[in-house]
């Protein structure tokens, strides 16, 4: 519950700023998929989402509305805040190192 609250926070952020995009994808008035993303400092990140796994290749679809929405807004580099798991040299990508942060409680 408290990462839906942040999580809610931080999107209501984003759009007070102007910064948030949202990508939905319907089929006969139902939601099949949405994604948040946000454009700073010409930096094109995509947020966090979820769609309907029953049906098919609708996470390559929000990943080509993304790249085409990012092209649009002229971003100068698309972040997709994920690991590597080979995509990015098949699509010869450049490989980017990321952070892991944990919480750590602290010592009485």
């Amino acid at each position: 519950a408290e990462f839906v609250a942040g999580m809610k926070r931080f999107l209501v952020f984003l759009e007070q700023q102007g910064l948030l995009h949202t990508l939905i994808i319907l089929k006969d008035d139902s939601l099949v998929g949405i994604e948040y993303s946000a454009l700073y400092d010409n930096v094109y990140y995509v947020l966090n989402g979820g769609y309907d796994l029953a049906r098919p290749n609708v996470g390559k679809y929000l990943i080509m509305l993304h790249l085409q929405k990012a092209a649009r807004l002229r971003a100068r580099i698309v972040d997709f805040l994920s690991g590597d798991s080979g995509w990015k040299e098949l699509w010869n990508c450049e490989k980017v190192p990321y952070y892991t942060y944990r919480m750590v409680p602290l010592k009485d």
